[in-house]
């Protein structure tokens, strides 16, 4: 975790047994997020229309999921939270995923 770029910082709580997280992802300064617009990416639209657009993303922080996951709690943190950091068992990938409807990040 000590290898994330600028301005990422994960803190692993490694003694949370259990506890609603592992731990906790921030960023100190904005960045710049993709953000769906709404529109399903097909064929036909592809040429026509913009299905993601940059958004940007104030300092913030977020719950930090390790491994495996149930989707009620993914889903439980993007309601609460605001967002949350996944990072899979063997992956060398990090991904945060934001509701940017919830009234912290609005």
């Amino acid at each position: 975790m000590s290898d994330l770029p600028v301005p990422f910082v994960a803190e692993l709580d490694v003694e949370q047994n259990a506890a609603d997280e592992d731990g906790t992802l921030s960023w100190t300064e904005e960045i710049i997020v993709t953000r769906s617009t709404g529109v399903p990416y097909t064929a036909a639209c592809a040429s026509r229309e913009t299905v993601t657009i940059p958004t940007v993303m104030p300092s913030y922080r977020v719950p930090l999921e390790v491994g495996t996951t149930k989707p009620s709690r993914t889903l439980l943190h993007l309601e609460e939270d605001g967002g949350v950091a996944r990072w899979a068992y063997g992956s060398q990938d990090l991904y945060v995923l934001l509701n940017l409807h919830h009234p912290l990040l609005t």
